[in-house]
């Protein structure tokens, strides 16, 4: 996958339908479109994959976020937890909503399973397991599912 390729997308004002758990870690959910319902399984002929987050009660403003695209495993289309892409800004507002997405390569999404990791400052705030072309089982069960 060539990085040139993939096209990363951030709106820090508003985002899809996210929540943050009772322990006040950062929620992230994924799904096909800004609005979408969450999902960990992707066919290979989606456009986009978004991660959407709520920051209310989490993010501050001035807080650095860092949102990490990784390739885990795609049956050697790419190495094993391959970086694909990598977005960070800062926080505009507290509480700020907002969310990322990471656009299908020209060559299209090579099947597999994939991660994104979130960032707040140095800290490791949130993982999402998903799959490309595979069934929802085959993404990792998220530490910070319920």
């Amino acid at each position: 996958m060539k990085r040139s390729l993939l096209l990363l997308v951030l709106v820090l004002a508003s985002g899809p339908s996210t929540a943050t758990a009772d322990d006040g870690t950062l929620k992230i959910v994924l799904s096909n479109s800004p609005e979408g319902k969450p999902t960990k399984a992707f066919e290979p002929s989606v456009a986009k994959i978004y991660a959407g987050w709520l920051g209310k009660g989490i993010l501050k403003a001035g807080d650095k976020m860092r949102a990490v695209w990784i390739a885990e495993d795609t049956n050697g289309a790419a190495p094993a937890n391959y970086k694909i892409d990598e977005w960070s800004d800062t926080v505009a507002k507290d509480g700020a909503n907002g969310y990322v997405s990471l656009s299908k390569p020209n060559a299209g999404w090579p099947i597999g399973t994939y991660r994104l990791e979130v960032y707040v400052g140095d800290k490791l705030a949130s993982t999402r397991h998903f799959a490309i072309g595979k069934p929802a089982a085959s993404a990792e069960k998220d530490e910070d599912d319920d």
